[in-house]
């Protein structure tokens, strides 16, 4: 009888990468999302967020409000991009054992971060603007 084949360990690394993509996209996603509730408050005013009447005319905003309001949105699809690579990175590390452990942080991270991210800016921004 031949002795059972040795397995070598699998690098880790696809799975730490995806995780720490899901990881930096959330925090960059909540970033820019607090950005663009910045500019909208600032350009139209408490209303916005209270329930007033504001008719919302792009035409209308000043440049640097509608170039800060293109780049987070630029920035937002971007990053959303990148997360939705890191998280398929984590299900093919989870699915192959390269760095399994790492790969469902990255999966569980990609599903809850950005929530937690997107409620974090929204909650950070109303309470300091006195909205809440």
């Amino acid at each position: 009888m031949s002795p059972a084949p040795v397995k070598t360990a699998k690098s880790p690394v696809l799975g730490i990468i995806g995780t720490a993509s899901a990881v930096l996209c959330a925090v960059i996603g909540g970033v820019l999302f607090y950005q663009l509730y910045a500019v909208m408050y600032d350009t139209y005013g408490p209303s916005i967020f209270s329930g007033g009447s504001v008719i919302l005319d792009p035409y209308s905003l000043p440049a640097n409000a509608m170039s800060t309001l293109m780049g987070s949105t630029v920035g937002l699809l971007i990053i959303s991009v990148i997360g939705i690579v890191g998280w398929i990175l984590s299900i093919v590390a989870t699915a192959t054992n390269r760095g399994r452990i790492f790969g469902v942080i990255g999966l569980i991270a990609g599903i809850v971060l950005p929530v937690v991210a997107i409620i974090v800016a929204t909650s950070m921004f109303l309470s300091s603007h006195g909205l809440i």
